[in-house]
């Protein structure tokens, strides 16, 4: 029969590239084509003309013990040479990662790469820094993956290693949430640099140490990350396997809110590094909660800020 080469683009529900993802190529029962995407997440492929074809995906990074398959997607007939976008609906276990990389003094890491380490996984995800910047999406294991994310210059010298929590919480009273986490990266561990990124209902906000009247700090049973006004604060107990603690004292961008009710539940990581000079603690935190106004909103971000005893 005559064929013709389709290139596929998968990306994830946030419309990042999905790389190194195993898939399959089905004509009915019958499979045509069987690979992997590349580091764009794309995929080139030869197939029948005139076909109505599915594309399987195959989560193989980890041992898949809750055994969780992925839908096939249809990708209709194609009769000459095409490219197609496919997108990935939503799923826990497919996160994305968002870098911002800078020199300890603050400035652009200009150019290198990124390396995903997580010691469960089968293998790595290896990413350029392009102008201070990288993007992407990954694979984790139904649950908290702690993760380390390796910086190297573009000689390929190992910079720094920083910590990373990706996941979501697979207690029973806390709702799982599709994460895209938004965290700067910095090339040694002395960087002095705090910053909070977060958003509100999907709308992106950011705290550095340079806002005027700024107070970024925390500890287990506290966080106060504001500038300006803007920010977020509240208290409670929290533990590293995230649920709901008690939390209260809850603000937003200075107004008083309330920790939504009966879906008051949070998700709360917290990192310590106490050899730091001085001690900072990073993390993410994920929030339902009601405004003044009644109205139901979310709050997520990643944050690194000043330790307090």
């Amino acid at each position: 029969v005559k064929g013709v080469y389709v290139t596929l683009n998968v990306k994830n529900s946030f419309g990042v590239a999905v790389p190194n993802t195993r898939f399959r190529i089905k004509d009915g029962n019958a499979e045509i084509a069987d690979g992997r995407t590349n580091s764009s997440g794309e995929a080139l492929v030869f197939v029948p003309a005139g076909k109505s074809l599915t594309m399987e995906f195959v989560h193989d990074h980890f041992n898949n013990w809750l055994n969780v398959q992925i839908p096939s997607i249809s990708l209709g007939t194609f009769n000459s040479a095409a490219e197609k976008a496919v997108t990935l609906p939503a799923r826990i276990d497919l996160v994305t990662v968002e870098g911002n990389v800078f020199n300890c003094d603050g400035t652009v890491f200009p150019e290198g790469t990124a390396t995903l380490i997580n010691d469960n996984a089968k293998d790595e995800y290896i990413v350029p820094i392009t102008n201070g910047k990288f993007r992407f999406s990954t694979w984790i294991n139904y649950g908290y993956n702690l993760t380390m994310l390796l910086v190297r210059d573009n000689t390929g010298t190992p910079m720094y290693t920083t910590k990373l929590v990706l996941g979501s919480s697979n207690l029973p009273d806390v709702k799982p949430l599709v994460k895209e986490y938004k965290i700067n990266v910095y090339s040694c561990g002395q960087a002095d640099k705090l910053y909070m990124n977060y958003r509100i209902n999907g709308t992106p906000f950011s705290i550095t140490e340079d806002g005027t009247n700024a107070t970024l700090t925390g500890k287990e049973s506290e966080l106060n990350i504001t500038a300006n006004g803007a920010g977020v604060s509240f208290k409670g107990w929290f533990s590293t396997i995230g649920g709901n603690y008690f939390l209260n004292d809850l603000k937003i961008n200075g107004v008083t809110c309330t920790f939504d009710s009966p879906a008051g539940w949070s998700e709360i990581f917290i990192t310590r590094y106490d050899s730091h000079p001085g001690g900072y603690i990073e993390g993410w935190y994920n929030v339902n909660y009601k405004d003044p106004s009644n109205v139901s909103k979310n709050i997520t971000g990643n944050f690194r800020v000043k330790r307090i005893p």
